[in-house]
């Protein structure tokens, strides 16, 4: 699930770097005093590149936006999403009526830097997430119990209970906190305590 969010976010970032930079082009010629036919005709195609690359790009802030407030609740997406919508559908009605204050490179702009950071967001989370799963696989999953009458077997280590004694092999992982009984080692403490030398451990 977390692959398939940072990769529909790249998609949609991918896809909102594509459009700004060809509507700053468009832009440019606007900026640089372009008038009439070209700068109306620079708007539309403007408009023709921005409406698919909001609705494609903006989906992650829309869904989110819509979510919370069917919950009667408000997030950030919210005031991102009335912005984007907002900028994007006055920008379309100075287009049609041969305004001069269309916008779109601002609204697909606002779209790709906050993408930008939200993917930036998702890989530190993902990196996060597989450390503590890398930590984790280092505990044991089972123990070597030894019997009352000499014999042992294996225990996973859900099922281990108080007053169990437990065989650990040099270089096995503790599948449970406890007391020494008998035998001296030294324990890699370092998911715990950080620190990367073993300490003496004994009875």
């Amino acid at each position: 699930q977390d692959d398939r969010e940072s990769r529909t976010l790249l998609h949609a970032l991918a896809v909102a770097g594509f459009g700004m930079m060809n509507i700053m082009l468009l832009s440019v010629s606007v900026w640089s005093g372009a008038g009439g036919v070209t700068r109306e005709l620079f708007h539309w195609l403007s408009a023709l590149i921005a409406l698919p690359v909001v609705v494609y790009a903006g989906r992650p802030f829309f869904s989110s936006a819509a979510m919370a407030l069917r919950h009667r609740r408000t997030n950030m997406d919210v005031p991102i999403s009335i912005g984007v919508l907002l900028a994007t559908g006055l920008s379309v009605y100075e287009t049609i009526i041969g305004g001069g204050h269309a916008y779109f490179d601002s609204a697909v702009m606002l779209l790709f830097f906050l993408l930008a950071g939200r993917s930036l967001d998702a890989t530190m989370r993902n990196k996060t997430r597989a450390g503590i799963g890398a930590l984790l696989s280092r505990m044991g999953k089972s123990a070597r119990v030894l019997a009352e009458d000499g014999s042992s077997r294996t225990v996973e280590a859900d099922h281990l209970e108080p007053e169990m004694l437990m065989l650990v092999a040099a270089g096995e992982a503790l599948a449970a906190d406890g007391v020494i009984e008998d035998g001296q080692s030294s324990i890699d403490n370092a998911m715990l305590t950080g620190e990367s030398t073993p300490q003496p451990a004994g009875v």
